[in-house]
């Protein structure tokens, strides 16, 4: 199976919840590009999840997870 995923896009954004599941949101060919597509996500869309996190999937690493403020408020 890890062998198909090298066959795409390595980078893979995604939103997760207090019970880490997980919801894809695009992939990408470069880290760059991954990191740029957050700001594109609706906010109505972050209002249900707590983090962002980009997946190496290359190297089935986690690159960089964000949490979204427990403030945050969709206007």
């Amino acid at each position: 199976m890890t062998s198909q995923l090298l066959q795409g896009p390595r980078y893979e954004l995604q939103l997760f919840d207090l019970d880490e599941d997980y919801k894809t949101i695009d992939r990408f060919e470069n880290q760059v590009d991954a990191e740029a597509a957050i700001s594109t996500i609706p906010d109505l869309l972050l209002k249900d999840f707590v983090g962002i996190r980009i997946i190496d999937w290359q190297t089935e690493s986690e690159v960089i997870e964000y949490l979204i403020p427990s403030n945050f408020k969709v206007l």
